[in-house]
């Protein structure tokens, strides 16, 4: 579908989904979620790396992600119903 459509495929896609397809003629990745997020997205980028899953214990697998707890992320969630990248 994304090969005929291209991002618009997830215009006809209907239910919980989270994917990525790489488009080789254009060397770029395509990474799309539900609307709704039921099936999340988490993703990371060290500048030189990018690692992606649908499952955090997978990202904490690579070794790219700290296993910690972020109080100021934390309190960014509560206050935003979600994590904004922060401001430095």
């Amino acid at each position: 579908m994304y090969e005929e459509l291209g991002p618009a495929c997830v215009d006809r896609l209907r239910g919980m989904f989270a994917f990525a397809v790489w488009d080789p003629r254009n060397r770029k990745l395509f990474a799309a979620r539900d609307r709704l997020g039921i099936k999340p997205l988490y993703y990371a980028w060290d500048g030189r790396r990018l690692v992606f899953a649908s499952e955090l214990k997978a990202l904490l697998a690579s070794g790219l992600v700290e296993g910690r707890l972020s109080m100021e992320g934390l309190a960014r969630y509560l206050t935003f119903v979600t994590s904004p990248h922060p401001t430095r």
